[in-house]
């Protein structure tokens, strides 16, 4: 059979018309994927998981921040009334201006008296000790004070001795107005004395 032959008697197969723009031929009767189109439905669902992510976000971070607030404000307040204990120095609790003078129940000689030189000048403490036993004062110990920067000499005293107080601050030349409460040092600092004086500048 000639070649003339063969193609007579093939079958007429119809012609398929030529794709358009836009589109692709798919064999059968599959439908045709525009991906131009599809665009603006993945454009909003990825604003969507944004716009979630962002507001997950914004309830997360506000607690987190009101917290830290919150701890700061706390450490701000802390810290003031730590500084104050750390610096904290004897000091008279309340000194005797209105009230009436208080007798002395103990003798002299039965005052312990403890001596601490607050005025920063060297041999301060010896000097006083000497004078109080000239008054026949017990003197039960003379050093320097934790703080050197007394203004003015003090004569404070364990509750109970207030009159003991008055009397040795009149012995040194000294008002009442000299004369106070013992505040801000412990018991092992003072031992056995009634009366503190603390000498000032």
């Amino acid at each position: 059979m000639s070649a003339h032959e063969h193609e007579r008697d093939a079958p007429d197969w119809p012609e398929l018309p030529p794709p358009t723009a836009g589109t692709s031929p798919v064999v059968g009767d599959a439908p045709t994927i525009r991906l131009a189109a599809a665009w603006p439905y993945v454009g909003a669902i990825v604003g969507g998981i944004a716009l979630v992510l962002i507001v997950g976000l914004v309830f997360v971070a506000k607690p987190m921040a009101t917290s830290a607030k919150a701890e700061a404000a706390t450490k701000s307040e802390t810290e003031p009334e730590t500084k104050a204990k750390a610096k904290k120095k004897p000091k008279g609790g309340g000194f005797l201006t209105s009230k009436p003078p208080a007798e002395a129940e103990l003798s002299r000689a039965k005052t312990a008296v403890l001596i601490l030189n607050g005025s920063g000048a060297s041999g301060g403490a010896t000097e006083a000790a000497a004078q109080l036993r000239e008054h026949n004062y017990r003197i039960v110990g003379a050093d320097n004070a934790a703080h050197p920067d007394y203004h003015r000499t003090l004569v404070l005293y364990r509750p109970g001795f207030r009159g003991e107080a008055e009397r040795l601050a009149r012995d040194l030349g000294f008002t009442r107005k000299r004369v106070a409460v013992l505040d801000g040092m412990k018991r092992r600092e003072i031992g056995e004395a009634r009366v503190v004086v603390i000498l000032g500048g």
